[in-house]
């Protein structure tokens, strides 16, 4: 099976919090995330600010582990 084929793919997202009394929890999000290869609907669905804020982060890091030079 290739990239191609997909029509969705699998999220999952992992949040753990403590409580006020000091318990802990973890709060496990499933999600089945269709895909489109329709170019003007991904551009009308994307989130410029996210998606900036998103590059920083992995510039960031790319500096710090100096992957990436000035």
């Amino acid at each position: 099976m290739s990239l191609e084929d997909l029509d969705w793919i699998p999220l999952q997202s992992q949040i753990t919090y403590t409580d006020l009394q000091g318990n802990q929890y973890i709060r496990v999000i499933c999600k089945k995330q269709e895909l489109t290869r329709d170019q003007d609907e991904v551009h009308k669905g994307a989130k410029a600010e996210v998606l900036a804020n998103f590059v920083q982060v992995q510039n960031a890091n790319l500096v710090l582990n100096g992957k990436l030079v000035f």
